[in-house]
């Protein structure tokens, strides 16, 4: 995504916003990043999350809204507030400022307007709209009408999509590596019959029109706040439970409940405040974190969230429940001075304790060995290349700087649960929802995955492909 450019005008969309929530600062990015792939240039402020531009923030907005051909303006409660001179004088400045500048270019212009375009999250209220605005609004909402954005824009610029550009509901289009997965699972054919399903309960769920296809099922999930996760839970529950299973249906079955997981796992990412967990961080880019809890999932749930990667959650085969694939525990059997090469050994021990080689877990802490230290760089490098989120939980580490070396030149993410060090009382608001009510949920959804009994008489209807 580009910050600052001289490209040709038409070719660049601005997007103005107000910072109301992370949600909605990650669904904008979604929608900038969206466009990117698209062929758009795209100017945000998400590149200056910890320093301003060099330039000033003012001087960075003119020149953002001077270069660009298309505005989005999303419209917000508070961003109205902020256009509209109504807000608190200390709150917002930047959104404050872009609105005078949009309504001076469109008062000096007699009150004609192709460049400033008002667009709604999907579900916005139009009263949201600044009034200047209103006469400029289409229907256009993100992320479920991107499409529609998109048609705007290049009709505004006059250019045209490239014939090699890709479809509009491409899964490969998704920047996030888990939203990527979970769109490639939602639109395998054989996973059709669930996404029907999940449609279906969308309309009665909801009363409105569900998402039209996986990659805009997914997009929606993406862009969902923390207090809706609860419903998009019992939303894939109620889609897969109907679905039918039995020995004719077994593959189709299988697909089907790896795309209720992903999905699953995408809907409790939402529940991670990330901008509590850049509170929580022992020092920024370490990637050292003091989590909530200890369980393997629910840190597999933070890691992914905050640092990307695919996550699998497999069902245990003695217990049914379901656990993450690269998360290790790592358990630090010495004290005193030797704490670093405990570390090390104890992290490199988790990582390989299913190989007849592995060293015992709590042997004598001897610093790992040259070949040792490749060893344990291969696996993490090629966990990486396979797009798998991995990450440490370690238990009784007295000093957590000591894994700051290990965990910043793999940029493997090192977990500490609260019970264990001190934290701040930010770490018990990293979620958005009680750990243990979030366990007893991914409990309720590996009953759907391991019970092979039917929890309807009918499946849903597959339309015709000339439906």
């Amino acid at each position: 995504m580009t910050s600052d450019s001289d490209t040709q005008q038409g070719s660049v969309v601005f997007i103005s916003y107000a910072h109301e929530s992370e949600a909605l600062r990650a669904s904008v990015k979604a929608l900038a990043d969206w466009l990117v792939q698209r062929g758009c240039r795209v100017l945000t402020d998400h590149a200056y999350i910890y320093r301003p531009p060099a330039q000033g923030w003012q001087t960075w907005m003119l020149g953002c809204i001077e270069q660009s051909g298309t505005v989005l303006v999303v419209c917000t409660p508070q961003l109205r507030a902020r256009y509209e001179k109504t807000a608190a004088p200390d709150s917002g400045r930047g959104a404050t400022y872009e609105g005078a500048i949009v309504t001076q270019q469109i008062y000096d212009a007699a009150m004609r307007n192709t460049k400033f375009q008002p667009i709604l999250p999907d579900d916005g209220d139009e009263g949201n709209i600044p009034t200047f605005l209103k006469p400029w609004w289409n229907g256009h909402r993100f992320p479920g009408g991107n499409d529609g954005i998109l048609r705007m824009i290049l009709d505004g610029s006059g250019d045209k999509p490239e014939k090699n550009d890709p479809p509009i509901d491409d899964v490969k289009s998704f920047t996030c590596e888990h939203e990527r997965l979970a769109a490639e699972k939602l639109a395998a054919a054989d996973a059709r019959q669930f996404l029907v399903a999940m449609q279906q309960e969308f309309r009665k769920r909801f009363q409105s029109e569900p998402p039209c296809d996986a990659a805009a099922m997914v997009r929606w999930f993406a862009g969902r706040e923390s207090t809706d996760v609860q419903q998009l839970f019992y939303l894939v529950r109620r889609a897969l439970g109907p679905f039918p299973h039995g020995r004719h249906e077994d593959f189709q079955r299988k697909l089907a409940e790896e795309a209720a997981v992903a999905l699953y796992c995408l809907a409790a990412m939402r529940l991670v405040d990330t901008a509590v967990a850049r509170a929580n961080e022992v020092r920024p880019g370490d990637y050292l974190l003091l989590v909530p809890r200890s369980e393997r999932v629910i840190c597999a749930i933070i890691a992914t969230a905050l640092f990307g990667g695919e996550l699998h959650l497999k069902p245990v085969e003695a217990s049914g429940e379901l656990q993450p694939e690269y998360v290790f525990e790592v358990h630090i059997p010495v004290s005193g001075d030797r704490q670093t090469e405990a570390f090390e050994r104890a992290a490199f021990t988790a990582v390989f304790e299913n190989q007849a080689d592995a060293p015992q877990k709590f042997v004598e802490a001897a610093p790992l060995t040259p070949r040792e230290r490749a060893r344990l760089a291969a696996r993490i490098d090629d966990i990486h290349d396979r797009q798998r989120r991995i990450a440490l939980i370690v238990h009784g580490l007295q000093r957590v700087e000591v894994a700051a070396g290990l965990a910043r030149n793999h940029k493997l993410p090192v977990l500490f649960p609260a019970a264990e060090v001190p934290t701040s009382e930010f770490t018990t608001k990293l979620l958005g929802m009680d750990a243990d009510r979030l366990m007893a949920e991914i409990g309720e959804l590996s009953i759907y995955l391991t019970a092979r009994t039917d929890f309807a008489s009918q499946p849903p209807s597959v339309p015709s492909s000339s439906s």
